[in-house]
């Protein structure tokens, strides 16, 4: 059944969860649309999935989580699906382990497609008939269905991330579409940026934290609960490429006394001596962007691709630290944010931005407060990955969505460039190891008062 079918079943007040659904299964497919069929089994680390891969598993999860509970006269599409793209959940079953994900030249991208089409016509007629269902049954399929949603969004922003990992992996460092096909994009050789300063935020008994019942939030942002933070303050922008570039050249990837000791490791063992997607080609710096492959490194963009080692480094050679995720997150609540300088999927740029254009007076934006604080970059803090006070995971198999990797991991706040802007809230945690920095991650220092 084609997307016009599928639209006309919503007629009931399901509608609104219908068009939910239908247009974020669309958005998924479209961003595939400029891959060659070479592209979609693609995966050049095992921190990324091949994109044929995500089409599947981000289709297994409806199946999984309603379509089995809800559907009385279900019919799994394929014996082995179950199998494939089940990410790590093993309430589901067996699954494909991660590093393996490159072998899946079948199933054909044709059938995977086809059980994507099946699926949301199935889903649809769920959410078209769940009138006759217990009210509590109500709740709960919709409470499944947001869950789904999320989880997709996160899958497109994981798509992009995957994809420029596996471009930049080539040698050719192939484009994933020109930026003629973006909706702005441009050289930022002019822009103006604002001076680097430091924002005082009061500290005190705070709460924090998300409250399911303000609208859709996961479980690791609950419960809210009280904290006590001193004053600090707050970088009012992001570590731009050129101030990080001071960095290197003042030998800030030779000299340990910046590093912690693990970082100091890591980077030996690995000869980091950058950013990721960071080239130095005849003397120039160069990054990799999905629009335009290697080119000259602009220094007004904010650094990103960067591990927590590396931002922690930073922080040390400035004199400065990270922030804790509880005052990054008090600052979203005290202090003016310019809603300009941020950049989401939406915009389909998928590069970090200045957050001002030759436009904007310095004089204005040294009245603006908090800027790129949502979307552009993740950006590290110093805080690991752990339950809240009082935190209970979600019953069933979405008990084992968060939960189980709350250890050895830092949390990252604010979103992305390549975050859908739905996905992003205030009390939104990512969470990373501290070598990773294949995802969009960036620095803004803190200080104490």
């Amino acid at each position: 059944m084609n997307s016009s079918h599928l639209a006309q079943l919503a007629t009931s007040k399901a509608d609104t969860l219908i068009h939910q659904f239908l247009e974020v299964r669309k958005k998924t497919k479209e961003l595939c649309l400029p891959l060659m069929p070479e592209d979609y089994v693609m995966q050049s680390s095992q921190e990324t999935s091949p994109p044929k891969w995500h089409l599947g598993h981000t289709t297994w999860f409806f199946e999984e989580l309603i379509l089995k509970k809800f559907d009385s006269g279900f019919c799994e599409f394929h014996p082995s699906f179950s199998f494939l793209f089940n990410s790590y959940y093993h309430s589901a079953g067996n699954y494909l382990e991660q590093a393996k994900r490159h072998l899946l030249i079948r199933p054909l991208l044709r059938e995977v497609l086809s059980y994507r089409e099946r699926t949301e016509e199935s889903i649809c007629q769920i959410l078209q008939k769940q009138e006759s269902f217990s009210l509590e049954k109500q709740k709960e399929l919709n409470l499944l269905m947001d869950i789904g949603i999320q989880h997709e969004k996160q899958h497109q922003e994981l798509l992009i991330t995957d994809i420029k990992y596996n471009y930049y992996s080539n040698p050719l460092y192939p484009s994933y579409q020109s930026s003629s096909q973006t909706k702005e994009f441009s050289s930022h050789e002019n822009s103006t940026t604002s001076l680097l300063k430091f924002i005082d935020i009061k500290g005190g008994l705070k709460l924090i934290g998300s409250n399911p019942a303000n609208g859709f939030c996961y479980d690791n942002e609950t419960p809210i609960h009280q904290v006590y933070c001193k004053d600090f303050q707050l970088a009012n922008r992001l570590v731009n490429c050129g101030e990080y570039l001071e960095f290197i050249e003042d030998g800030g990837y030779t000299n340990f006394r910046y590093w912690l000791s693990e970082g100091w490791d890591w980077i030996l063992s690995n000869h980091i001596q950058s950013p990721l997607y960071w080239k130095k080609i005849d003397g120039q710096w160069n990054r990799f962007h999905l629009h335009e492959g290697l080119s000259l490194l602009e220094r007004n963009e904010p650094v990103c691709h960067v591990s927590l080692y590396e931002a922690c480094a930073y922080a040390n050679w400035m004199g400065k630290r990270l922030p804790t995720e509880t005052e990054w997150e008090i600052a979203t609540m005290q202090k003016e944010i310019n809603r300009e300088t941020e950049h989401y999927a939406e915009q389909l740029l998928f590069h970090p931005q200045p957050p001002y254009s030759v436009h904007t007076s310095l004089s204005k934006q040294e009245e603006d407060g908090l800027c790129q604080l949502f979307g552009t970059v993740w950006e590290w803090t110093r805080s690991p990955y752990v339950p809240y006070p009082g935190f209970s995971p979600m019953p069933g198999p979405l008990g084992e969505y968060n939960a189980k990797f709350m250890i050895g991991q830092n949390v990252l706040r604010g979103g992305s460039c390549a975050s859908p802007i739905q996905h992003i809230r205030p009390g939104t945690r990512n969470f990373l190891f501290p070598a990773q920095r294949w995802q969009f991650s960036g620095i803004r220092l803190a200080s104490d008062s």
